[in-house]
């Protein structure tokens, strides 16, 4: 993917955010700069932070495996980092969006559910003619529907985020209510401490349930890592999780060439974490045959709306 210009003197954040749903989902984040490159301009340079707004795409995969050979995109997340305020706006896109595919790209023709986009560009599957593989396939797709496109990815499997949550000690969620997930296993209201194979679980759970309220839970979880990520003994750690797990996720973003210096969002407040659904308005249900999937399947069916909608969610 093409980067965005950036201004000369600048920090970039290492945002590791592991994302889940019906198979994997959670985010985490870690805040690192080269320090070595920008020191000449401490203490209190406001130049050291500046840079345009990144946009991330993140996915989360339903693909058990150590590789990333295959898997659907089971969560596709676009967050727009806003350094000057701190802040950034992270877009749940369904992963049952029916999307066009721009012509010549890909050998199975569409139209795809957005997951798809992902599916067929993996290594394993090989049907995408543009450079690179899942991650440029989607973000391709997303472009060519949407008018975003990211600056980097970031994708994660399922048991890279099991164990980046056991990693990190568990996580600490107050659900407003219960949520029954049969064998699954239940989830009471208010305060709990979740392992990575609960919180794993918990992100999963749809049956019984629309998804909306999975995603919402989903937003729970993201905000609880968050939190847990910027507390001073986390920080303190942040070097040796990335030693830890920079090879257990699929991104283009220079990990190992970060230093553990955390320095443009040390004044970030999870509140600043906006996190948005898909209003309902924005879609119409719909059971259409495609010939991707050789069947009928639920898609969800949009227009411009849809399209004006991610763009202001994501600068505002």
């Amino acid at each position: 993917m093409e980067k965005k210009s950036k201004k000369s003197c600048i920090v970039i954040p290492l945002i590791l955010v592991v994302v889940v749903a019906l198979g994997i989902f959670a985010y985490y984040m870690l805040f690192h700069s080269n320090f070595s490159k920008f020191a000449k301009f401490l203490p209190g340079s406001e130049s050291l932070c500046a840079t345009d707004n990144t946009t991330f795409l993140l996915v989360g995969i339903d693909y058990r495996g150590d590789d990333y050979l295959y898997g659907l995109a089971d969560v596709i997340r676009l967050a727009e980092v806003d350094f000057d305020n701190q802040q950034i706006n992270m877009v749940a896109l369904p992963r049952d969006l029916l999307v066009d595919i721009p012509a010549d790209r890909f050998k199975v023709p569409g139209p795809y559910k957005i997951n798809q986009a992902y599916f067929f560009g993996t290594p394993g599957m090989q049907n995408y003619y543009g450079e690179g593989a899942g991650p440029e396939a989607l973000n391709e797709v997303i472009e060519y529907n949407f008018g975003v496109s990211a600056d980097h990815y970031l994708v994660v499997n399922f048991q890279t985020f099991v164990d980046f949550v056991d990693a990190i000690g568990g996580i600490d969620v107050n659900l407003p209510e219960p949520v029954y997930g049969g064998s699954r296993g239940d989830y009471p209201a208010g305060e709990q401490t979740l392992s990575g194979e609960q919180a794993l679980t918990l992100a999963r759970i749809r049956e019984n349930y629309s998804d909306e309220f999975r995603v919402q839970n989903q937003s729970i979880i993201i905000k609880a890592i968050i939190q847990k990520m910027m507390q001073p003994a986390m920080i303190l750690r942040y070097p040796s999780l990335i030693g830890q797990f920079k090879d257990a996720v699929l991104t283009d973003f220079p990990l190992d060439q970060m230093s553990s210096v955390t320095l443009c969002f040390r004044s970030f407040d999870s509140d600043n974490l906006n996190n948005l659904q898909v209003p309902d308005e924005l879609l119409s249900q719909e059971n259409v045959f495609l010939t991707s999937l050789n069947e009928y399947s639920f898609v969800y069916r949009w227009d411009n709306r849809l399209v004006e909608w991610i763009q202001t969610s994501l600068k505002n």
